[in-house]
């Protein structure tokens, strides 16, 4: 289909008087501004494309949006249809009216579900218009919090004829698994929708339920009784869907397809894992949750992750990046808010080994809690856990019940109702907390909980590639004044805020490690990273070292979805900051690192938390200056344990190294910064370099 835009800000009184367009013959009689557009898409995408606005994705461009918050849109097409063809939406998340053919079709409230149009569609051709009213749709970008509202058709839209018979609603579980048999069941579930003008010659359906890997097939077959089908298979000697670093994440094609005389009538696929995914309360605290997976106490370790990009006009595309970057850092869990993650997101989490907590949106995305609109919003939640509960990533849905206990029990119901086998939790994000120099210590995380769930993390600036992207202009000089303060002619958006800000506190950030004075641009965007990293490292190792955490964590955010100086590791431009060098190692699941005790003393811990024990040789050496040897020795390490290996000696200004190797030949490292008052930066950088963090672990920025 070939769609155009219309568009007007002009209307006295009220906004949609004399406005109801019906039919793309009256919005051209008109005299509408009309440019050409893409489905899916969003109008301000094709205002950016087509030069009538500059980059949203620049500068301060972004507040630009706000001028067409009054406007009215119209998409408007054609299309040729055949009996029993429909017009298929994959989403339309906008208050909007569709016509066809000049009459009254549908009418949405900017709920994001599929929506499928069969009255009034004629064979041959038909027009479609679609009045997107001014209040549009508004969009969440976790990091950095800028919201925006947009006006588009967020999914594809196709004509297609209506099948005969049509598989939906299909559910496919795989979380009984029989450990002494060593076997799974596979259970399938659907709905079966027969064309009333086919009933009489469709009496004898039958179902054919397949799972299969690339070697082996397994199947079951039987008679379609009624509107439902309900059947197993059971797969033996499954290979298992395990997370990052406890196994491999296997994943097998499943179908079910429904059959006439032989004949293929229609299909329900899907990709799928077999695995459990049991999460336990294990206390008071809301925090104190374990997780097992497929019987195994594993360690979950994560970020919050959100629309990779605001406008989404290119999302799809960089979704792969942005979780493939997750999984190097040894991420095995990402908690998704801002929106309802796509299906790109869920296939790549799928493939690779990690899973997810998907936080239900609330009023933040353009929800309200209305009471009309409370079975709208449980149609809507209904449809989006029925879609994501067949991924074998989708650990569990949340939500939090102090912001709006009405949604809450929606979104518990949604799922209860619809995924079986997918636990809905209290959603336990504490926001950000800059801790400083000295906050931290055992006893201080030990009061956390067992899963730790916020940001850890001060803002920091992107790669310089990417910053020069994002500020509205560089200036001649350096980014910091005399006083070693960031200048104020760099304009650009800070997290947290869409407005234009000076971000001169940038500098107080850094002056938790190092002095801006006399640095160049790209010394000072090194600095920021770096003291982001450690902040963020130092966080994540001291509540590994503490013994009473056992369900993971989930300390700082993962991407950007629009150019921002921010809390994020990977910024919009998939440009990987210094601090996922930092987090890859600290989180190895076998993992050495120095630690301050509460007395104040230093120790050399080693945090295991495989399943399995390993012998381990390890050395200590301060590179700062030299490359000086500290300690040495071999420990036997047990499974999911905590262990002081020996007290350290330490200089205050001196950046130590760690290696080890296991027994089967890894080696892996990692180090300490003792922070003292007068840091170098150039005796930091000089060790960091000797260390191996290199400009090679970091891909170079990508654009747009």
């Amino acid at each position: 289909m070939n769609w155009e835009i219309a568009y007007t800000n002009s209307f006295e009184g009220d906004p949609d008087a004399g406005l109801d367009y019906k039919t793309p013959e009256e919005i051209k009689k008109a005299g509408l501004t009309v440019i050409s557009g893409r489905v899916p898409g969003s109008f301000e995408c094709e205002l950016m494309r087509l030069g009538i606005e500059q980059d949203y994705a620049l500068s301060t461009n972004i507040k630009n949006i706000d001028k067409y918050k009054d406007t009215n849109v119209w998409y408007f097409s054609t299309f040729n249809a055949f009996d029993y063809s429909c017009l298929h939406f994959d989403s339309l998340n906008a208050n909007a009216i569709v016509y066809i053919n000049g009459s009254l079709a549908l009418k949405t409230n900017s709920i994001i579900k599929e929506y499928e149009i069969s009255e009034g569609i004629n064979e041959g051709v038909n027009t479609v218009v679609v009045h997107i009213l001014p209040s549009g749709s508004k969009r969440f970008v976790a990091a950095g919090g800028i919201t925006a509202n947009t006006k588009g058709i967020d999914g594809a839209v196709i004509v297609r004829r209506q099948r005969k018979c049509e598989v939906k609603n299909g559910y496919i579980r795989t979380a009984e698994i029989d450990k002494e048999k060593d076997c799974a069941k596979i259970h399938f579930t659907a709905e079966v929708y027969v064309r009333t003008d086919c009933r009489h010659e469709l009496s004898h359906l039958k179902y054919r339920a397949v799972v299969k890997d690339d070697n082996r097939t397994y199947q079951t077959e039987g008679d379609v009784f009624g509107d439902r089908i309900d059947c197993f298979v059971e797969v033996p000697h499954p290979k298992l869907w395990w997370p990052k670093n406890y196994g491999r994440p296997c994943l097998y094609d499943a179908s079910i397809t429904i059959l006439d005389g032989g004949k293929q009538l229609d299909i329900f696929d899907s990709k799928i894992g077999v695995r459990t995914v049991l999460i336990s309360s294990t206390g008071e605290n809301a925090n104190d949750i374990s997780f097992t997976v497929n019987g195994n106490r594993v360690f979950l370790s994560g970020a919050t992750a959100g629309p990779s990009e605001l406008l989404k006009c290119e999302e799809d595309a960089r979704i792969e990046d942005t979780v493939s970057a997750a999984a190097d850092m040894n991420l095995n869990i990402l908690r998704y808010e801002g929106a309802y993650a796509p299906e790109s997101f869920y296939d790549a989490c799928d493939k690779n080994g990690i899973l997810v907590i998907q936080v239900m949106p609330d009023a933040e995305s353009g929800f309200t809690d209305d009471i009309g609109n409370i079975k709208a919003l449980s149609e809507e939640a209904k449809y989006q856990v029925s879609r994501i509960r067949n991924h074998s990533s989708a650990a569990a849905f949340s939500f939090c019940e102090s912001r709006n206990k009405v949604l809450s029990g929606i979104f518990e119901s949604a799922v209860k109702d619809n995924a079986k086998d997918i636990a809905f939790i209290e959603d336990t994000y504490c926001g950000t907390a800059s801790f400083g120099n000295t906050a931290l210590s055992f006893e201080s995380i030990s009061k956390l909980g067992m899963f730790f769930t916020g940001s850890v993390s001060d803002v920091s600036l992107p790669e310089a590639g990417s910053l020069e992207k994002i500020v509205e202009k560089t200036g001649v000089g350096s980014f910091a004044d005399e006083n070693g303060n960031l200048a104020g002619n760099v304009s650009c958006h800070i997290g947290g805020s869409s407005k234009e800000t000076d971000p001169s506190f940038i500098a107080k950030s850094i002056s938790f490690m190092f002095s801006c004075e006399d640095k160049t641009n790209t010394e000072i965007m090194k600095m920021s990273q770096i003291v982001q990293a450690e902040k963020i490292k130092r966080f994540i190792e001291l509540y590994r070292a503490n013994s009473d955490r056992t369900g993971g964590i989930i300390a700082f955010d993962l991407n950007d979805g629009h150019p921002l100086i921010s809390p994020s590791v990977i910024d919009y431009y998939l440009s990987k900051k210094i601090a996922c060098s930092f987090v890859k190692k600290t989180l190895s699941p076998l993992c050495l690192m120095i630690v301050k005790a509460d007395n104040g003393e230093y120790n050399l811990y080693a945090v295991n938390d495989l399943p399995y024990g390993d012998q381990i040789t390890y050395i200590v050496k301060d590179l700062t200056g030299g490359s000086s040897l500290i300690k040495t020795g071999i420990s036997d390490i047990v499974a999911f344990s905590t262990n002081s290996l020996c007290g350290l000696s330490l200089t205050p200004g001196h950046f130590y190294q760690i290696t080890w190797t296991t027994r089967a030949g890894r080696n892996y490292s990692n180090h300490y910064y003792f922070s003292s008052e007068d840091n170098s930066f150039e005796a930091y950088s000089e060790a960091l370099a000797k260390a191996g963090y290199g400009e090679n672990e970091k891909p170079k920025a990508q654009t747009k």
